[in-house]
């Protein structure tokens, strides 16, 4: 595989519309089944569903574009999902085990 860090995965959806900056993620999970961490992102949003499916497309083609690499999962959480750490960065960690319960 692949070595990503999230920050640069993070980094390179910044310029995408209907993003909210710094309200997005992008989270690894281990995968049994594939045998490898899967890089999923979530976003904050308070788009529509039918909204939703065009900025799905758009972050795919971004990372695709820029690393090689799609996400295998997409997730838009409310407003006040993604819990960041004292310091203002991504708490990564207690991300990851909210996502968890999602799935």
């Amino acid at each position: 595989g692949k070595n990503v860090f999230a920050g640069e995965i993070e980094t390179m959806l910044a310029d995408i519309e209907g993003l909210k900056g710094g309200r997005y993620a992008c989270l690894g999970l281990y995968s049994e089944v594939a045998g490898t961490t899967e890089i999923k992102i979530v976003a904050e949003t308070d788009l529509t569903s039918e909204q939703q499916r065009p900025l799905r497309h758009k972050i795919s083609e971004a990372m695709e574009a820029k690393s090689g690499l799609t996400p295998s999962g997409i997730f838009f959480v409310d407003a006040g999902w993604i819990v960041k750490t004292s310091s203002g960065k991504i708490d990564r960690s207690t991300n990851v085990k909210k996502l968890r319960q999602l799935l």
